[in-house]
């Protein structure tokens, strides 16, 4: 429905670019893609213009029903580099990622600046999470090798 609120978990500019949106009052998980699905490019990264937008056009919504954004990377903070102008990204050039020519770095379904709820995850507590979500057990411990 239109009313639908959405929570974007994404992982970004580093490899394997994927999007995850779930319903905010649910839960439910309504929608996930990897970049790589898209571009036909195995592990496929950068940034995620394309997916929020892929997104938004299957659910019929638009970035006013996205209320929370969760995002990670695996290489360096996200935040403080969206939160700044991201036109040409210095680190992007020196990992060739995506040759480092990729263009909608400032396009705002990558930046996602209209959206006030935003939180960063790390990387590897972002894989914990993943398995303590779906472990059948009360108690345990997770070990996270990446």
């Amino acid at each position: 429905p239109p009313s639908t609120q959405l929570i974007l978990g994404i992982n970004k500019y580093s490899h394997d670019t994927t999007l995850c949106a779930a319903d905010a009052q649910t839960s439910e998980v309504l929608f996930a893609i990897s970049k790589e699905r898209m571009t036909r490019s195995k592990h496929d990264g950068g940034n995620s213009a394309s997916l929020v937008e892929t997104c938004l056009d299957v659910l019929d919504l638009d970035l006013d029903n996205v209320v929370k954004v969760v995002m990670n990377n695996h290489h360096h903070r996200i935040l403080p580099l969206v939160e700044r102008d991201i036109d040409h990204m210095e680190w992007e050039e020196g990992l060739s990622i995506n040759g480092g020519i990729e263009e909608g770095y400032s396009d705002e379904y990558n930046v996602l600046e209209s959206i006030d709820n935003k939180m960063e995850l790390s990387h590897h507590l972002a894989h914990a999470y993943s398995v303590c979500a779906q472990a059948p057990f009360d108690t345990g411990m997770v070990v996270v090798m990446d």
